[in-house]
């Protein structure tokens, strides 16, 4: 049986036994089921981890022994993530599928075609809420030690002149240009890849421009049209295995 991951707010471990959160205290009992010495590892959501013992302090918890292990079921390679918003909750599987496969940072786009508008800041702080505790849960689940970032939605040009990817671009359209993944040859192991994915509407002609003139490569998913919710994680599969990452 494998050792069950929990987390811990992001920063540096100290000393020998690491406390745990209120929240990851009642995981630990009423769903983990752990008993007192049991061994789990503690994750710190920026990419190193901890095995040791479990030990109930009354209320609390902590996991004490061990060693850090850095890079605990991180990939070789970060990706960006950058994909349109969609309605209702579709998003919340772009989130989950993304960390699962290994996404470092995701960047909600808001497309000059598409549907989604975050205009009430209030819908925005709980729907960023949502996402955030989707990939956290979606980080221990497929025991990754790196809590995924999550940037507040913006519009395509803004990525670009805000985040000034590094690395590879690969933006996925279905249009006449673009090019089989397969077909494309990236320069050895890149260390950051930005995928872009954008609504179920497709880009617009300036946000493909835009994209042409910051060096982005255009990306072909086939013949069969994606719903957005599913064409990124296809996309980022897609590209882990292509650059050894699911091996």
């Amino acid at each position: 049986m494998s050792v069950p991951p929990v987390f811990r707010a992001p920063g540096p471990f100290s000393g020998d036994a690491i406390d745990l959160p209120e929240s990851e205290v009642k995981h630990a009992r009423k769903v983990l089921r752990l008993r007192e010495g049991d061994r789990a590892i503690a994750v710190d959501g920026c990419g190193v981890a901890r095995e040791g013992s479990i030990e109930y302090r009354g209320n609390g918890a902590a996991i004490v022994g061990g060693s850090d292990i850095h890079g605990w079921g991180e990939p070789e390679v970060a990706v960006t993530l950058a994909a349109a918003l969609s309605t209702n909750d579709k998003f919340d599987s772009v989130i989950q599928k993304g960390t699962e496969l290994g996404v470092c940072s995701f960047q909600p786009l808001i497309g000059e075609k598409g549907k989604v508008r975050v205009d009430d800041p209030a819908r925005l702080r709980a729907r960023l809420s949502r996402y955030a505790r989707v990939a956290e849960a979606a980080m221990k689940q497929s025991r990754r030690s790196v809590l995924p970032t999550l940037a507040h939605p913006m519009t395509l040009e803004c990525f670009f002149a805000e985040s000034r990817p590094t690395g590879p671009c690969l933006l996925f359209h279905p249009g006449q240009g673009s090019v089989a993944l397969s077909d494309l040859t990236l320069p050895g192991r890149p260390d950051h890849v930005s995928l872009i994915v954008g609504p179920e509407s497709g880009f617009s002609d300036n946000e493909l421009a835009l994209a042409h003139d910051h060096g982005c490569q255009f990306v072909s998913l086939g013949a069969r049209i994606l719903r957005t919710e599913t064409a990124s994680p296809v996309a980022v599969a897609l590209v882990m295995h292509h650059l050894g990452q699911l091996r």
